[in-house]
């Protein structure tokens, strides 16, 4: 059985719930899925000032944290962020950041890499997208592409303060994208 890794960033909810959406399909394409978040210091503050952050907090937090030791266990690592000025967020990021040393040694090299965001704009996801996608490639991962619209990975559009929460559509699209992964895992 092939290993998944989900590792998210949600402050609102909407990334945990798209995380959960492909935990839930990657399993019934057997694979054995391990879902993570990354650190997020003020996650609190954002809970304590808005209702639509404190529906998600306690499972937002329930999930472990997640190190990049966790990608070497992993055959496929999933990225879901938040879009920040065209960007993951910075937690993300810090995340991503603490991979630097993996680049030489090769230790990520030819393990298997998706990606999702949440944002307001296309175009601004579309960025934060490839620069995840980036990311995957200075660690020597290969990125699975989606086949729908967006070749790079699933684009949630959660509209301003990211209030529209993921839709059935988005599901359509995460069994699509799983079964993908699926065949690209266990060729």
């Amino acid at each position: 059985m092939k290993r998944c890794s989900i590792i998210i960033h949600s402050e609102n909810g909407n990334n945990y719930i798209i995380g959960n959406y492909f935990k839930e399909e990657l399993e019934k394409h057997k694979f054995d899925v391990r879902y993570y978040r990354v650190e997020d210091k003020d996650l609190h503050i954002l809970a304590n000032n808005n209702e639509m952050v404190n529906q998600y907090y306690e499972d937002i937090l329930s999930l472990p944290s997640a190190s990049p030791s966790i990608i070497e266990k992993s055959d496929l690592i999933i990225l879901g962020s938040p879009v920040r000025f065209s960007n993951v967020t910075a937690e993300m990021k810090d995340f991503m950041d603490l991979s630097l040393p993996y680049v030489e040694n090769k230790k990520f090299a030819n393990k298997f890499f998706a990606c999702f965001v949440s944002g307001c704009s296309e175009d601004n996801s579309l960025k934060a997208l490839n620069s995840m996608i980036f990311w995957a490639s200075e660690l020597s991962m290969k990125h699975i592409s989606f086949s729908g619209n967006i070749k790079e990975g699933l684009i949630h559009l959660s509209g301003n303060e990211g209030k529209i929460r993921p839709s059935e559509l988005l599901g359509h699209q995460i069994e699509e994208y799983a079964s993908i992964l699926q065949k690209e895992l266990y060729k």
